[in-house]
């Protein structure tokens, strides 16, 4: 450091200042170092550096892109979520009796980690494999936690050279190339229903059942992608799907969920989850299977890059610290990155989309697409039979307040849950059990980020319950503090009758697809898809979107697709053309009352997508 003297009898320097008379302070002549490993969850180490000036103290500051780390203060640092994707440094100030001077060590760019390595018994890596020309048989591949050989069966797939990046891969043809092997590890934590399987695809290609990685369970726990859809084999658990490019898929279950509702299974994709049950499965094998199942069955047309085990249900909180490090070892962008967000759906059967015909026509899936958020921006955890005490335990379970943090974007959630506590839906409402409980559920989402709250879905039942739970929720004043938008989808009539069930038991017949069958007097209007339903003859006049209409004139499988309030008399749509002029008997049903139908998903879309949007 140089400083000069002026008249006034002080003195101008650096930033490194003299205590006193013919004292100078420390000067940096090598930059401090800074080493260790680069990934979340490492202990990065700097040391001082070389300095001239005999110092007597150092200091250390770290920093995350420039901006100081509260509390990192030491030599060593170790690595947090917060830090993937950033750069690190760390300030060294050295201290004698002449001052202090500050030098910077050199910038360390910060990857994600795997997350519950302990819990990792198994990783298939191709970069790990002998690197061999194109084309070359590869007939064995040993993963490197337990050293699990997977060996070739009918025949063995090929080398790719460069698949990502610098990255090989294993190429599968779609007919017989396929490996197997007991992975003893993997299928100990299968038997133990307890487990967790990601797999690493790219260049996936049409096939007949395209199974990825499977451990021939009958009930899932097989990845596919057959260049149509993605998912498990169960059509409940599959999307559609046509991508060819990078693609991650996840299957998760566990034993012990949490309490009251122990068995869960997972279906995710790019970080999505897609599906979820909590069915329980059963006739497992003792082999693994990649590239088809463990005989060779449904083989898998594409290319396989790796393939990962835990012996745990991942959280969806590690399943997306899990995806963000696959992206970042593979050099891909984060599916949220675009949108700026991620979306978490939370509720019971309703938000599961149970009485749909396929997880692509509920409405978390169409909400989604309307939102224009990729696989990997957003998840259904839908819970059948969920109340609002469940779906606390389901936040808490996977870990939902910590995603913001693991992948560096704000989260917005829906939530509605309203039949399966309605029996304490009781006057005084404010304190009551309902609303208690809710209110616990809704303060653990807002831990997580913005909230949108949405009352019942059912239109004209309920009568005092639904009266009082929509008027408290439906008080501006009631909201605040809880939720950043609100939707009242129980004034919408197209979503028809929620929780048709009476209050006591037996449910079970109300759950029926003849819930709401109905016979009328009716007339197809000059416009031949609209009908006039005159008079109702049987039925409870529960008549609107997503019911059956069937009769003279009307083609088979016709649907109304619009329907005025309330049911009963009126002027429908129908989904097909019938003939201008019929009249006479007519007769439908709107399937599951409890769950609206797939006619019915739309309007939520509706009814959410500006709210939401403006959170």
């Amino acid at each position: 450091m140089t400083a000069m003297k002026m008249g006034f009898g002080f003195w101008l320097g650096s930033s490194a200042l003299s205590s006193g008379a013919g004292a100078a302070a420390p000067t940096n002549t090598v930059a401090p170092a800074v080493t260790g490993t680069s990934q979340v969850g490492q202990v990065l180490t700097t040391d001082n550096g070389t300095w001239t000036g005999s110092p007597t103290g150092y200091t250390y500051q770290w920093k995350r892109g420039g901006v100081s780390i509260g509390g990192a203060t030491s030599s060593t640092y170790t690595l947090v979520n917060a830090d993937a994707s950033s750069n690190v440094t760390c300030v060294v100030t050295a201290t004698n009796a002449g001052g202090s001077t500050a030098a910077t060590s050199n910038s360390v760019s910060v990857t994600m980690s795997l997350p519950a390595q302990a819990n990792l018994i198994g990783h298939w890596d191709t970069t790990d494999l002998a690197v061999v020309a194109d084309g070359t048989a590869v007939t064995s591949w040993t993963d490197r936690v337990n050293a699990q050989v997977l060996t070739n069966g009918t025949a063995a797939p090929t080398y790719k050279n460069n698949a990502v990046g610098t990255k090989p891969s294993l190429s599968f043809n779609g007919t017989t190339q396929y490996l197997t092997g007991a992975a003893s590890q993997v299928m100990t934590a299968v038997a133990a229903k307890n487990v967790t399987i990601m797999v690493v695809i790219t260049n996936a290609q049409t096939s007949t059942s395209g199974f990825v990685a499977s451990t021939t369970i009958s009930t899932g726990l097989n990845w596919r992608h057959n260049g149509s859809s993605a998912g498990a084999p169960s059509g409940s658990e599959t999307v559609p799907y046509t991508s060819s490019g990078f693609t991650t898929g996840m299957l998760t279950y566990t034993s012990a969920y949490f309490s009251g509702h122990t068995t869960q299974h997972q279906v995710l994709l790019n970080g999505s989850i897609v599906a979820q049950q909590a069915a329980a499965f059963t006739g497992t094998t003792s082999q693994l299977g990649i590239g088809a199942t463990s005989n060779g069955t449904g083989p898998y047309k594409g290319e396989i890059l790796k393939i990962l085990v835990w012996n745990k249900k991942l959280t969806l909180n590690e399943a997306l610290q899990a995806e963000r490090a696959v992206r970042d070892y593979y050099g891909q962008a984060y599916p949220w990155t675009a949108p700026g967000y991620y979306m978490l759906n939370t509720g019971d059967s309703i938000t599961y989309t149970y009485g749909t015909t396929g997880r692509s026509n509920g409405w978390p899936y169409l909400l989604a697409s309307a939102l224009s958020l990729p696989f990997g921006a957003w998840s259904n955890l839908g819970f059948i039979g969920a109340n609002a005490t469940d779906c606390a335990n389901i936040i808490a379970a996977e870990q939902l307040s910590s995603i913001a943090t693991t992948i560096g974007v704000p989260v917005k959630c829906t939530y509605g849950e309203f039949y399966n506590q309605r029996s304490g839906a009781t006057a005084p409402i404010a304190s009551s059990a309902s609303v208690t409980a809710t209110k616990a559920t809704l303060t653990a989402l807002r831990a997580c980020g913005k909230v949108l709250f949405w009352d019942t879905t059912d239109y004209a039942n309920r009568g005092a319950e639904k009266a009082l739970w929509t008027g408290y929720w439906g008080t501006p004043a009631n909201q605040t503090g809880y939720m950043d938008a609100f939707v009242a989808l129980s004034s919408d009539p197209n979503l028809g009758v929620d929780g048709a069930c009476p209050n006591s038991p037996p449910y079970g017949t109300y759950f029926s697809n003849g819930l709401n069958n109905f016979t009328c007097n009716a007339t197809v209007t000059n416009g031949s898809n609209q009908i006039v339903i005159n008079s109702m003859t049987t039925g409870n006049g529960n008549v609107f979107v997503g019911s059956s209409i069937t009769g003279t004139g009307i083609p088979a499988g016709t649907t109304l697709t619009a329907a005025p309030g309330g049911g009963g008399v009126g002027t429908y749509t129908m989904s097909a053309n019938a003939t201008a002029g019929s009249t006479g008997s007519y007769s439908g049903g709107s399937g599951d009352g409890v769950h609206p139908g797939d006619g019915a998903q739309a309007t939520f879309v509706s009814n959410f997508q500006a709210p939401f949007a403006a959170m």
